[in-house]
């Protein structure tokens, strides 16, 4: 089958220093990787299919939790060892996407979708339960990656996944972004969109305070067609909160005055297309400020998201 891999290059992009590789005997991917701005330790999280995955004793979930589990893996920044590697799931399927350092704690955030109803450490967090056929996760663990401090589901009665994880750096607190198909998905009341739009799922985001037991706010992101989030920021000058995916909604909200103020792409039914958007919504959830389409005639999606720190621009790629 095939196995996760880490790569290390120097900044010329000129050499490769060290690779390595991360699995056991069966099937192991990696989704997200992170530095970890102290000990400057290379974290890495993906799905895992081995029950043999390296160097999981000692870790916060030693052993295979069922049909496909989340992996965290805590490297030296050479590439030379695993220093300490757990599983993250229940008997169903959990996948990750998302990883995020704390800049003040330390600890280390999973986020992804899990079908699992006994995920590990859920008992206390934001909500205990999983309500539909896939819900959020959201885990918290320590540096050492030895103890889950707390993990929640996220999520209402439809299916629920994330894309993207991020810790705003002032607040310390927590947010989530990706798609639900849930008209219930909590904590919605007062936010930018307050309820679901319809047709086959919207975008979301969620905010949470850094203990993972409150969900502080969630809003709905979409319009009539389908909308996806894929990636999350947070701009450092104005703490506001920058989000980017895939929409054929030509309903897409607070669009007004964007930079491009149409969905060229926008195609729903059997053969659908899209245009990427980009959201900005202040640090509460409770507005969204401005939101844009990007695209030309045929489909075009967004996956990534970064502000530049001089400039404040923001940039999209897909």
């Amino acid at each position: 089958s095939y196995d996760a891999f880490v790569a290390r290059l120097n900044k010329e992009l000129t050499q490769i220093l060290q690779s390595t590789y991360l699995g056991g005997k069966k099937e192991d991917s990696a989704q997200a990787l992170v530095i970890h701005p102290q000990t400057g330790e290379v974290y890495v999280a993906g799905g895992t299919w081995s029950a043999d995955f390296p160097k999981t004793v000692g870790g916060a979930q030693g052993s295979y939790g069922g049909k496909g589990d989340a992996f965290v893996v805590r490297l030296n920044k050479e590439l030379t060892q695993i220093l300490q590697s757990t599983y993250l799931g229940g008997s169903g399927d959990d996948h990750p996407e998302a990883l995020a350092i704390h800049p003040t704690t330390g600890e280390v955030y999973v986020a992804g979708e899990t079908k699992s109803i006994n995920l590990p450490k859920t008992t206390g967090g934001a909500q205990a339960s999983k309500s539909g056929g896939s819900d959020v996760f959201v885990a918290r663990l320590n540096k050492e990656l030895t103890q889950i401090l707390q993990s929640t589901y996220l999520g209402g009665r439809g299916a629920d996944k994330a894309h993207a994880l991020v810790i705003h750096p002032q607040t310390g607190e927590v947010y989530v972004a990706g798609k639900t198909e849930s008209i219930n998905l909590p904590k919605t009341t007062g936010g930018a969109q307050g309820s679901y739009s319809g047709g086959k799922g919207d975008a979301f985001v969620a905010r949470l305070n850094k203990e993972l037991t409150q969900i502080l706010q969630s809003t709905y992101l979409g319009g009539r067609g389908e909308d996806e989030a894929k990636a999350l920021t947070i701009h450092l000058q104005t703490s506001e909160v920058y989000v980017t995916g895939i929409t054929n909604s030509k309903d897409f909200p607070k669009t007004t005055n964007g930079a491009q103020t149409t969905c060229n792409g926008c195609v729903s039914g059997s053969f659908p297309s899209y245009d990427a958007f980009v959201a900005r919504l202040n640090k509460d959830l409770t507005q969204i400020l401005q939101a844009t389409y990007l695209g030309g005639s045929e489909s075009d999606s967004a996956e990534a998201i970064a502000i530049h720190p001089k400039t404040g621009e923001v940039y999209v790629a897909g």
